[in-house]
């Protein structure tokens, strides 16, 4: 299980900056790759880790084919 930073750590000047949402499995471990969780009637994006932005059109790409398996 991962921990969580200190509050005094935080608080030291010496730390580096920096802030990243990652999704994390029911385990603890953090997903490194892209994570779609479908339903009957959406597809969500729960992780997209860089580089998201570089591949924004496989992305759609995806969601589109996932969307026409849905509709039949």
């Amino acid at each position: 299980m991962h921990s969580f930073v200190s509050w005094s750590t935080l608080q030291s000047p010496h730390t580096p900056a920096g802030v990243r949402a990652q999704a994390m499995s029911k385990s603890g471990e953090l997903i490194e790759d892209f994570l779609f969780c479908n339903s009957a009637r959406s597809v969500n994006v729960c992780n997209a880790p860089s580089p998201a932005a570089t591949s924004a059109i496989p992305i759609g790409q995806h969601i589109l084919e996932q969307l026409e398996g849905m509709m039949g």
